[in-house]
């Protein structure tokens, strides 16, 4: 005779059990089974990680031989599990790296509406006895993400967390929980992986800014160290008569294309139902028409984050501390520039994001239809690093793209974009994948990684330029099409990102 291969659970009254010809009865007391949810790596997001390759993502791996490591030493650090969809979640069960041998500080919190409030369901330290998975048991409860944070353990400030699942009951009812406690940036400047993994078949995402749940992506990332560059004019709701209110050095807006750390952070920061919002979700999504105003010295439209170090100082982008530069700056004789390396917001740079292009523009011509960046670092006035993705069949129905990355020399011309992924290996529209830029030095490391787990990377030398020179990191959409030739003026490009982390050593 089989048992059952589920599990059960919470039986508050005797439970008989008679085992006969019609094989298994249970009696005085209703026991409910359940199953352990498949979470794909693409779901699981995390404040940060070690950098050495220990990645959230080795949390659902089903090994206990890898594990995920961020440092705590500064800050707090959480890993985040996207349910997919709203579950009874009934426990959960960890499995901390070396825990027989440390004892984990750790909260567990849930949130039925994506991550805008979260609940406190279980907290300790772990017990400090197995490396296996052990149960962190707590009452019933509807749930779309999990959520664990954790100060370290009682020998260092590393979080090292090996394996996770989450156990449920069945679907839950997240339209009426109700979660408690303060919302949540779940990705920034310094983030990991994000929410729900989608692809779609069609030849363009069906995301869009008239899904229902627009909100600001301010309540889903920290936001406190970008603006947004948008492709028109507007104004800003809510927005001060003047900029003295955060800064008594300024004393006028400037073009109202921008929208600065203070307006776009938390809950309550900036949205735009069409240009710039965070979708049902919780991801950050990015549009920008073909025929949108640009910035100056631009010729595309861009709706797209520029990094700032400095959030006090927003209005002047130039100064030391809101750019960085890299491990070899000297100064090139500018007096407004950093004196030293020291004088700089910081010193080399990573960027990591995780990314579904949602659609492409189609009416263009052949240098120009279907092209956008997705990701760049650029300097006082070049743009030593853009990441491209191509795709000029997108009307057809999983068209792939490829990713190449150009490089603008900070001296001299002779401008060269390099393919990373070529269109045979490329990603389909509406397919999630993570890419990387690291500069350390004059070498520039640019890393994609499909949801297979496909990896494609290249090195590449920068000139020396770049070593007296300031940089920031862009993301978002910069649409290289502004030739919409379509009869019905509509053509755009949308990115939406479910992670974007900045780390400066």
């Amino acid at each position: 005779m089989h048992l059952p291969s589920f599990t059960w659970r919470k039986l508050t009254s005797a439970i008989v059990i008679a085992l006969g010809i019609q094989g298994l009865a249970l009696a005085s007391g209703a026991a409910m089974a359940q199953t352990k949810i498949a979470i794909p790596p693409v779901n699981v997001t995390a404040s940060s990680d070690d950098g050495q390759g220990n990645i959230a993502a080795f949390t659902v791996d089903a090994k206990l031989s890898t594990h995920w490591t961020s440092d705590a030493t500064t800050a707090m650090q959480w890993i985040e599990f996207n349910l997919g969809s709203c579950q009874n979640v009934a426990y959960s069960k960890l499995a901390w790296y070396q825990g027989d041998q440390r004892k984990y500080n750790f909260t567990l919190k849930v949130s039925a509406n994506n991550g805008l409030t979260w609940t406190t369901v279980a907290s300790g330290p772990s017990a400090g006895t197995s490396t296996g998975l052990v149960t962190t048991d707590f009452p019933d409860i509807s749930a779309n993400r999990v959520r664990l944070e954790s100060t370290g353990n009682n020998v260092n400030k590393k979080v090292s967390l090996s394996e996770a699942e989450v156990w449920t009951l069945g679907a839950g009812n997240c339209s009426s929980s109700s979660s408690s406690s303060s919302s949540s940036a779940q990705s920034s400047s310094s983030s990991s992986s994000k929410s729900s993994s989608s692809s779609v078949s069609s030849s363009q995402s069906s995301s869009s800014s008239s899904s229902s749940g627009v909100r600001p992506p301010g309540a889903f990332f920290d936001l406190s160290k970008w603006k947004i560059q948008l492709p028109y004019n507007t104004v800003v709701a809510g927005r001060p008569a003047s900029p003295a209110t955060y800064n008594p050095a300024y004393t006028a807006w400037p073009n109202a294309y921008e929208v600065y750390p203070v307006e776009l952070s938390g809950p309550n920061g900036y949205k735009d139902t069409t240009m710039f919002w965070a979708d049902a979700e919780g991801n950050m999504v990015f549009r920008a028409d073909s025929y949108g105003n640009t910035t100056s010295n631009s010729s595309y439209p861009r709706s797209e984050l520029r990094e700032l170090l400095d959030p006090y100082d927003f209005l002047d982008p130039t100064i030391p501390k809101n750019n960085w530069v890299n491990s070899n700056y000297v100064n090139p004789g500018k007096s407004k520039w950093p004196a030293t390396k020291a004088d700089a917001g910081a010193i080399d740079g990573t960027m990591r994001a995780t990314v579904r292009i949602d659609h492409v523009t189609l009416n263009g011509d052949k240098d120009h239809k279907g092209r956008t960046i997705i990701g760049q670092i650029h300097a006082s006035t070049k743009e030593p690093v853009k990441l491209i993705y191509t795709n000029q069949d997108g009307a057809t129905a999983n068209s792939l793209g490829a990713i190449s990355f150009n490089n603008e020399p900070t001296e001299g011309g002779g401008e060269q974009e390099i393919t990373l992924v070529p269109k045979e290996h490329g990603i389909k529209l509406g397919e999630w994948f993570d890419y990387e830029i690291k500069l350390s030095g004059l070498t520039l490391t640019v890393t994609v990684t499909k949801q297979s787990g496909e990896k494609f990377t290249s090195t590449f030398m920068l000139d020396t330029g770049v070593n007296g020179d300031w940089m920031y990191f862009k993301a978002g959409v910069y649409n290289l099409d502004n030739k919409d030739t379509g009869a019905v003026k509509g053509d755009y490009a949308q990115v939406s990102f479910k992670r974007l982390q900045v780390i400066h050593p």
